[in-house]
């Protein structure tokens, strides 16, 4: 500590006017030389690197931060003498030892009826529980170990004691103090407690507040990043337990899932917690105000860099808002809004009006106490809307048929609904069936699946029984529709045994004159080095790595599908495929309706025929001859082509990579909708205008279209490859929504 005190410096302005450095009090003055005595007539603050920033919880007007103490005034708004440094508590500490190699210095500081305040230090991984005297010229060791432990408004201590799994929120009330001002409490008692799985939001003693809300919930928040081998796992990270249900099973809720440690599309909006983007550490404690409850994600390493979101919910488990800043990739300034790793803030409302509530955080890098405002809290209001549900849910289950004994869509040849899971009439080939079961009760149930061919079952998107295996299990709700896919190769046989429930399907629109097939269904959920053939797409996986859920992150919702790979002159062409399936007669028109993503300039297609800019990628529709019907790529400058005319242009395009604007043409999911019919193509990507072509090949039918191609090519001369920069190129494309749908006369 005592060398905090060894460095100042004065520097004179001019011979009557010096700068003297008061660094114990981190501030400078200046200082007027020419009366009788020195005067000072201007004074510059300044806050080195801070770990801890709390607010007196009994008195909202003290800020600590480290050994500093703040006086707010909140009716100043956040103008100027919004705050002011009231105290330097520095000396006080003086004779600790280690207490600066952790950094965590007066948590959780509450002034107790006695006057005295009362705080936690951390000390070589240990936390102690310190008191301060109401002059503030004092601090002892209150005897008390407060690892883990927090201080509540009222003095009594809180901490959770875990048994074989089970979360049990404790209390000790004050009931007094002893001579020596030391607080004194009572017996142990359970506030709640819950059996709690590896999923749920448990709680996390890096960052305990053991706060609770204005309508009796404790909040539990998991601060610790999840790394689950398993995507299926869903890891909550907030959830609330009412006071006083000691025997809780489950949360009243849970909210804010992890995304999948493979994400890597822009930070979430609708309160889920991302996981993925490189993150290192993601997230401090949560706070309560009221019925708010807003935890905090600082996401150190987050693309590199860093975040500073605030989740904000409801104790009804309602997200009302995710506010904040996400950083780009290193090499750029941060802005104001970025403390850089604050892990320690508070949640404090207004004295001045209950409508405005402030966050104060620590900045361990930029230095500062940050503060933000929030407006509008009194305008939060719970609104309940009935809704009736109109369920399209039939009796039956629906099947497929396909020649031989493959699922690929070319050898489709019919579909149907059945009344269960049998192959009478279906004999041969294979047959994929598909429905929604509701169990009667809840509960693992065992499935059985007996045929004299190869099976495979999928529930709610689990394997359930894998390719030659007969039995599985699942744990059901009952009332619960699970979806259920059964595929069966090569066999006459069929009997599924073991469900006590009802099987439905989605009836089949007879009528409608069209057809839509997803050309992303059947894609496995948060897959990486995936092989191909796979679900109706081809690809090499030698020289194309594919993997799903990059930009997606609902385990219940849809798939995309990425691709990634480098190509240099030596190995100048690479293909992807999604088959259509089959030809059919009488097609009016189709449309592809795609959403996709181009990583940065570097993938554009380059028109050939220069030798330095004769790579890049096509995405492409062909017809059964393997003629280009539809082609769209994206050009260097911003401009994105269909076919030959130029359907968007963003002149916000700028390839310096460290400032990394390159508008909405790259590294944004866009929409992308291609439609074909007698009068030609038409395209229209992202907000821009649709726009008519002729097919890119003249020859080629557009009334047949047979498979979706991505072509990667590099024509750069073999021999001068070396010479010629960006040529080894990477080349990234993200497919998260791919439609086709046939209208028929």
């Amino acid at each position: 500590i005592n060398k905090w005190y060894e460095y100042s410096f004065t520097e004179f302005e001019d011979e009557n006017t010096v700068w003297l450095a008061d660094t114990g009090n981190y501030r400078v003055f200046k200082m007027d030389l020419s009366g009788a005595q020195p005067t000072p007539t201007d004074q510059i603050a300044f806050l080195q690197c801070s770990y801890n920033c709390y607010v007196n919880q009994t008195d909202p007007t003290r800020l600590h931060s480290d050994f500093l103490e703040f006086k707010i005034d909140y009716s100043k708004d956040g103008t100027d003498g919004f705050w002011t440094l009231d105290y330097n508590y520095g000396r006080l500490f003086k004779d600790i030892q280690n207490i600066m190699d952790i950094g965590s210095i007066y948590t959780h500081a509450t002034t107790l009826q006695n006057g005295c305040t009362y705080f936690g230090i951390r000390i070589n991984d240990v936390s102690y529980l310190y008191g301060m005297s109401a002059d503030r010229k004092h601090i002892w060791y209150t005897g008390t170990i407060f690892t883990g432990k927090s201080i509540q408004p009222d003095g009594s201590l809180r901490y959770v004691d875990i048994q074989n799994d089970t979360y049990s929120w404790m209390e000790q009330t004050l009931t007094g103090f002893d001579a020596n001002n030391n607080p004194q409490w009572a017996a142990p008692k359970t506030l709640a407690s819950i059996y709690c799985t590896r999923e749920d939001p448990f709680w996390d003693q890096i960052f305990f507040s053991a706060e609770e809300t204005e309508s009796g919930y404790l909040i539990s928040q998991r601060s610790g990043n999840g790394n689950w081998a398993n995507p299926e796992n869903v890891e909550m990270h907030l959830g609330g337990i009412k006071m006083g249900d000691t025997a809780a099973t489950e949360f009243e809720w849970e909210v804010s899932p992890a995304t999948f440690k493979t994400y890597i599309g822009a930070f979430p909006t609708d309160g889920a917690c991302d996981m993925g983007n490189g993150v290192w550490y993601s997230t401090s404690m949560a706070h309560t105000m009221g019925r708010n409850v807003v935890y905090q994600y600082y996401g150190e390493g987050w693309r590199n860099a860093q975040t500073n979101k605030f989740l904000h919910f409801y104790d009804d488990g309602l997200l009302v808002g995710v506010y904040g800043v996400a950083g780009n990739d290193y090499g750029r300034t941060a802005d104001q809004q970025y403390p850089g790793n604050s892990f320690s803030w508070n949640l404090v409302r207004s004295t001045a009006s209950t409508d405005v509530g402030y966050i104060f955080q620590n900045s361990e890098s930029s230095g500062g106490i940050f503060c933000h405002k929030i407006t509008g809290l009194d305008s939060i209001s719970e609104q309940a809307i009935p809704v009736v549900r109109r369920s399209k849910y039939v009796a039956g289950v629906h099947y497929e048929t396909f020649s031989g004994n493959t699922f690929d869509e070319t050898a489709r040849t019919g579909e149907g609904i059945t009344n269960e899971f049998s192959l009478q009439g279906l004999e041969g080939g294979a047959v994929r069936f598909s429905a929604f079961y509701q169990p009667q009760s809840s509960g693992s149930q065992n499935i059985s699946v007996q045929t004299d061919g190869t099976a495979r079952m999928w529930v709610n998107g689990k394997t359930v029984i894998s390719a030659g295996g007969q039995s599985g299990s699942f744990t059901f709700e009952a009332g619960v529709k699970y979806p259920v896919i059964l595929e069966v190769q090569g066999g006459s046989t069929l009997a599924v045994s073991g469900t006590n429930g009802n099987l439905y399907t989605l009836p089949i629109e007879e009528g409608t004159g069209s057809k839509t097939v997803n050309l992303l269904a059947g894609l496995p959920l948060a897959g990486t080095d995936l092989t191909g053939p796979l679900a109706g797409w081809s690809f090499d996986s030698s020289k194309v790595n594919v993997s799903t859920n990059r930009y997606l992150y609902d385990r219940d919702g849809d798939r995309d599908i990425f691709f990634s790979s480098r190509l240099n002159p030596r190995d100048p062409k690479q293909y992807v495929t999604r088959t259509l399936g089959a030809p059919e007669e009488n097609i009016a028109s189709w449309t592809l309706d795609a959403r996709l993503l181009c990583w940065d300039w570097l993938n554009a297609a380059y028109q050939p025929g220069s030798e330095e800019t004769a790579y890049g990628q096509y995405f492409d529709v062909l017809d059964d001859s393997g003629r280009v019907i539809a082609r769209f790529f994206f050009m260097k400058d911003g401009r994105v082509y269909g076919n030959d005319q130029i359907i968007y242009e963003d002149n916000r395009v700028n390839h310096n990579y460290l400032e990394q604007k390159h508008g909405t043409a790259f590294n944004t999911l866009n929409d992308l909708v291609i439609t074909a019919d007698e009068n030609g193509i038409s395209f229209r990507y992202a907000d821009g205008q649709t726009v008519s072509t002729t097919p890119w090949d003249a020859s080629a039918d557009w009334s047949k279209p047979a498979n979706i191609r991505i072509m990667r090519f590099n024509e750069v001369d073999p021999n001068n490859w070396q010479n010629i920069p960006c040529t080894n190129i990477g080349l990234c494309l993200d497919i998260a929504r791919l439609m086709f749908t046939k209208n028929f006369e």
